[in-house]
C-alpha cells in the first residue's frame, strides 16, 4: 500500500487527530492537483463550513461517518530533528522527546469522512478517497469540534513529536516515510516523481 506524502499540511487522526506537516522524516513534496480536479468537494466543503451553500445541510449521525480506522503507536523516546545534519534552522538542536501511546488514523483523512461530518455530497464519487487538500487551521479545528460532536470521541490535531515519531516508525534514523533509502521512496508513497502530477487515494 501507498501512502500519500506531502510536505503541505496533511489531515490525519489521532484519537485522543492529525493535522501537521511532517517534520524530519522527509518526504518528497507531492505535487498540487490539476486546475479543477477537486472542485465539487472543495467547493460543497467550503461553502458548508462558512455556511454559504444554498442546499440544507442534513443532520448527520454517527452512523452515517465511513470507518475511521485507527492505528497504536506505542509510546517511546526518539532523538527529534536534524539527525542528519542536512535539514533546516528550526530543526536543530536535535533533542530527546518522550511520548506517550497515542492512536494515528491508518490514512489521510479523506474528502468523503469531511462530507460526511458536514452533510455535504460529493459529485464526483472518484473523489471521495483523495486526502482532503486546502483546508486551514481553523477549517479542520471546526471539522474535528463537529467530528467530536457527532462521534461523542476526543479526536485532536496531532503534535509534531507524534508526527515525527510515527513518520519515522518510533523515531528511527529514517530520512523519508518507510524508508531510509531514497530509491525505495517510490515504493511507500506517491510523490513528483511517480504520481503524474495528480493526487492519489489514500489506498
Amino acid at each position: 500500500m501507498k501512502g500519500v506524502y506531502s510536505k503541505s499540511i496533511a489531515l490525519f487522526f489521532t484519537a485522543a487527530f492529525f493535522l501537521s506537516s511532517p517534520a524530519y522524516a522527509q518526504t518528497k513534496p507531492q505535487a498540487p492537483p490539476p486546475p479543477g480536479a477537486v472542485d465539487d468537494i472543495d467547493k460543497a466543503i467550503q461553502e458548508s463550513i462558512k455556511g454559504e451553500g444554498k442546499e440544507t445541510k442534513k443532520e448527520v449521525k454517527k452512523e452515517d461517518l465511513p470507518p475511521i480506522k485507527m492505528v497504536f503507536i506505542p509510546g517511546g523516546c526518539f532523538k527529534m530533528g536534524d539527525f542528519a545534519g542536512i535539514g533546516d534552522d528550526d530543526e536543530i538542536p536535535v533533542h530527546e522527546v518522550c511520548l506517550y501511546d497515542f492512536n494515528l488514523s491508518e490514512t489521510e483523512v479523506t474528502g468523503e469522512l469531511i462530507a460526511a461530518v458536514w452533510g455535504v455530497s460529493i459529485k464526483d464519487k472518484s473523489e471521495s478517497m483523495i486526502p482532503a487538500w486546502g483546508l486551514s487551521w481553523s477549517d479542520a479545528s471546526r471539522f474535528i469540534e463537529q467530528l467530536n460532536k457527532i462521534t461523542g470521541k476526543k479526536y485532536r490535531l496531532p503534535t509534531e513529536a507524534e508526527w515525527e515519531y510515527a513518520a519515522r516508525e518510533g523515531g528511527k534514523d529514517m530520512m523519508w516515510s518507510g524508508t531510509g533509502n531514497e530509491s525505495e521512496a517510490g515504493e511507500y508513497a506517491w510523490f513528483s516523481d511517480n504520481s503524474d502530477g495528480v493526487i492519489h487515494p489514500v489506498k
